[in-house]
């Protein structure tokens, strides 16, 4: 049986992860990067063009669920 656990985007997406494959020290600074309206916490993450192009261009990543997946990855190790 499979189950949801709710992970928070500074959780997943530690200051070594964000280091490693961005230009950020945080996920918090990424996104407010982006729109600085939002914070890590208000942040809806969403698959959009503009927003992948934004992850490309500012990560070692090509989209927004790319980068998202290799957070999982780490975050469960």
């Amino acid at each position: 049986m499979k189950k949801n656990i709710k992970v928070k985007l500074s959780d997943l997406f530690t200051s070594k992860f964000m280091k490693k494959y961005t230009k950020f020290n945080s996920i918090d600074s990424f996104v407010h990067n982006y729109d600085s309206s939002v914070t890590a916490k208000t942040f809806k993450p969403t698959n959009n063009r503009e927003f992948d192009k934004y992850v490309s261009h500012h990560s070692k990543f090509k989209n927004w669920n790319e980068m998202y997946k290799k957070a999982g990855e780490e975050y469960l190790k």
